[in-house]
């Protein structure tokens, strides 16, 4: 991984760590809310749901900025690559390894997505009945 490469990331982690850190309300079970009401105990659809929550944090706020600033990065290659071909061809590859995985990570939220939401709906049930 070249130094820029690194620098990008390592600005994207610093930037995000934050959020990680504060993690309160990722499932509203188990304990007291705010005004002081008993929330409901946790069961497995709770735990889905935090599986959802950490998904959808993971991509809106993690990858799509670091794809819109590996995308960015690529941009200023490739616009001061001044005829230079080994630097256009680096910025056509970020590009498109940048793209193959925003679309890769969505396609997987998407069949997670469609799982979750056709398995776990009321009423569903494997056994039939």
């Amino acid at each position: 991984m070249s130094s820029p490469s690194r620098r990008i990331i390592g600005v994207a982690l610093l930037l995000f760590i934050p959020v990680a850190v504060f993690a309160a309300g990722l499932v509203p079970c188990g304990g007291v809310s705010e005004s002081g009401v008993a929330e409901p105990q946790c069961n497995f659809d709770f735990f889905v749901l935090l599986i959802q929550t950490v998904i959808n944090t993971i991509l809106t706020v993690i990858a799509m900025p670091v794809a819109a600033l590996s995308f960015a990065y690529a941009g200023y290659l490739y616009l001061t690559s001044a005829g230079n071909e080994s630097k256009t061809k680096q910025a056509i590859a970020i590009f498109t390894t940048v793209a193959y995985g925003i679309v890769f990570a969505l396609a997987a939220w998407l069949a997670v997505n469609l799982a979750v939401n056709t398995l776990l709906r009321p009423g569903f049930s494997l056994l039939g009945s």
